[in-house]
Order: C-alpha cells, then sequence, then structure tokens
C-alpha cells in the first residue's frame, strides 16, 4: 500500500506544482532578483504549499486508517497546515521579521509542551542531564533555530528538496529493516519523500519554481515533530539525526559564528553561505547541490549505517560527519565574503 501511496503523492504533488505555478505567476507571487539572491530571473514562489498539503492530506489518511496515532498526527496536521499557510502569506507580502519570530516562538513552544521535549532534548542517556527554566529557554533557541536552518539552506535550485529526499530515504530504510514496528513511521517518511521528489523536478537547477517560506518553515516544522518523536519512541537517537543533518547543522553553526565575529551586523539578510559563494562563483547551482548530494551518499550515508551497528560509537560518526563541512565553510564561507 505504501508504494501506492507514494505514487499518488507524487503524481498530485507534479500536478499541484504545475499549476500552482501558474497561479502564482498571475498573482505576482514572485522572487524577484535583489542582492541576496542568485538566480538571473524572477520566478515564482511559495510552491511548497502544494507539498505541505498533499503531504497533510495523505498524512490524515494514515491517521484516519489507524496506521499512525493521531498523537503523531495532530503536531503533523495543526501545525504543520498553519505554519505553511504563514509561509504562504509571507511569500507573498513579506511579513515583518518581528512577527515571524513570534510565530517560530509559538510554534517551538508548542512542540515542548506536546512531545515534553525538554526532556528529549536534553535527557537522552548520552547527553548531559539539563532541566528546569534554563533547559526550556535552551529547548526554544534550538527549535527556533532549527525552523530558520531550512529557511537559511533554501538558497539555490534543488538543495533542501534534495537534501530532504536523501534524508527520508535514508531512515526510512534503516526504520523498516531494523525497527519493523515502526513502519507506520517510516511511511511518513516515504510520504515526505515522495512529495519533495516531485517537487523536485520542477526545482532542479536551472528552477522553475521555488518553494519560499511555505515550503522550508513547513519543512523545518514537520521534521521538529519526526525528531521529537523519534527520539521519544527510541526509534532514532539525536546523534543519528545530527549525522543525517550534518550538512545543514554545521553549514548554518560555523556560517553563523563566523558572522558574528567578522560582521558588525551579523543578523542581517546575507548570501555568504558557502553553497552561495561558490554557486555565484561557479555561476552553477547544480554543481554545488551534486556536490552535497555525493557528500551525503558517500560519507554521510556509511555513517549513518556505522551509527547503527555500533551506537556506541554515535558521538564518533557524528564528528566524523562535521568534518568536510566545516573544511568546506570555513574556506568558502563568510571568510570568503564581503558582507
Amino acid at each position: 500500500m505504501i508504494i501506492l501511496l507514494f505514487l499518488c503523492c507524487f503524481v498530485l504533488t507534479l500536478a499541484g506544482t504545475y499549476f500552482y505555478r501558474l497561479i502564482a505567476i498571475k498573482y505576482g507571487i514572485i522572487a524577484k532578483k535583489n542582492f541576496r539572491t542568485l538566480h538571473e530571473i524572477n520566478l515564482p514562489k511559495g510552491g511548497g504549499i502544494v507539498f505541505s498539503l498533499v503531504f497533510l492530506i495523505f498524512s490524515l489518511y494514515l491517521c484516519m486508517a489507524g496506521i499512525i496515532s493521531t498523537y503523531l498526527a495532530v503536531p503533523l496536521l495543526v501545525g504543520g497546515l498553519l505554519i505553511s499557510i504563514f509561509g504562504l502569506i509571507d511569500d507573498k507580502y513579506d511579513i515583518p521579521a518581528n512577527i515571524k519570530f513570534v510565530i517560530q516562538f509559538s510554534s517551538s513552544v508548542f512542540l515542548l509542551y506536546w512531545f515534553e521535549g525538554v526532556d528529549l532534548l536534553f535527557e537522552p542517556e548520552s547527553m548531559p542531564l539539563k532541566t528546569g527554566a534554563s533547559g526550556i529557554v535552551l529547548g526554544m533557541i534550538m527549535l527556533c533555530w532549527w525552523l530558520n536552518a531550512y529557511n537559511f539552506m533554501d538558497g539555490i535550485d534543488g538543495m533542501v528538496a534534495s537534501e530532504t529526499v536523501f534524508i527520508c530515504v535514508l531512515l526510512g530504510i534503516l526504520i523498516t529493516v531494523n525497527y519493523p514496528e515502526y513502519s507506520s513511521y517510516a511511511s511518513v517518511l516515504a510520504l515526505l519523500a515522495a512529495v519533495c521528489l516531485a517537487f523536485l523536478v520542477f526545482n532542479w537547477p536551472p528552477a522553475k519554481i521555488f518553494m519560499g517560506d511555505a515550503g522550508s518553515l513547513f519543512l523545518g516544522f514537520t521534521f521538529s515533530v519526526l525528531i521529537l518523536f523519534s527520539m521519544e519512541q527510541a526509534i532514532v537517537t539525536v546523534w543519528q539525526w545530527l549525522i543525517v543533518f550534518s550538512y545543514f547543522v554545521f553549514d548554518t553553526g560555523i556560517t553563523l559564528l563566523l558572522r558574528i565575529i567578522k560582521v558588525r551586523k551579523w543578523y542581517g539578510v546575507h548570501r555568504s553561505h558557502a553553497y552561495q559563494n561558490l554557486a555565484r562563483i561557479w555561476g552553477d547551482h547544480k554543481r554545488v547541490t551534486g556536490l552535497v548530494m555525493l557528500y551525503n551518499l558517500l560519507w554521510i550515508t556509511p555513517l549513518t549505517i556505522l551509527s547503527v551497528l555500533y551506537p556506541t560509537k554515535q558521538l564518533l560518526f557524528f564528528m566524523l560527519a562535521a568534518i568536510p563541512v566545516i573544511g568546506w565553510t570555513l574556506k568558502f564561507g563568510p571568510l570568503l565574503s564581503k558582507d
């Protein structure tokens, strides 16, 4: 059945994105060329609303069919729908940053409350104990940062969609093989992979449409739900999540740190990520996205498999995953930029 659902998600997203692109052009939901963008022409944005809605519809079906629990479905459906709609409004009207922060902060509070996330984030066996008010504040900061991390990485064609497909497929296979009792969770990952793969048809370099905040915020929120749920159920550990997401984690983390050191207004908009600099220098989004995909396939995949086979050494595998990205970011990131 999951193969049929995968195909349905793929086809509906493909058709929906085609028609949404026409609507976005008609109503002016456009990413216009400016100093921060890396595309040469104005392109429709907000396409993430299509794959978000398709994913949510089929997730609702999984819940109604009893395949996934309401405990997982409620935050996916309610939170995912609200933040995707908010992202689409932002794509159209450019909502002020302070309002965006309020929404992201509220989303983080909701998830911490729903999953008792402080305990999950700061009391796994391999992490130091941190509870109380400081733990709650740090938890909210981490979740807000993660929502923004997905947004930060949506800067060149195909980057975020391809990363999502890779992570969902890799973890879906590992969970199905090692935890067949959690095949329902793997089904959710399969749906997410299907809709992003279909969107990638239009977003692969040279892109014909961008996912916008409707997509990037939705994906950041959805993965926040999946991360907290999987940690609570002991399906995927915090270190394994950090390994598969190591490119996003270290690109955004090191870039932010270097900008704090180098730039006076480090919090402003910029295009100094390593992938952005290389896309600009090479004039080729496909080459940069391809390099990240190779890093995922040739480096992250074996490290993730090893983390399953040797769970006591997951911290070591995480550190190994980080090395190429740290070097990449130090060489091609903010130190190479003028802004």
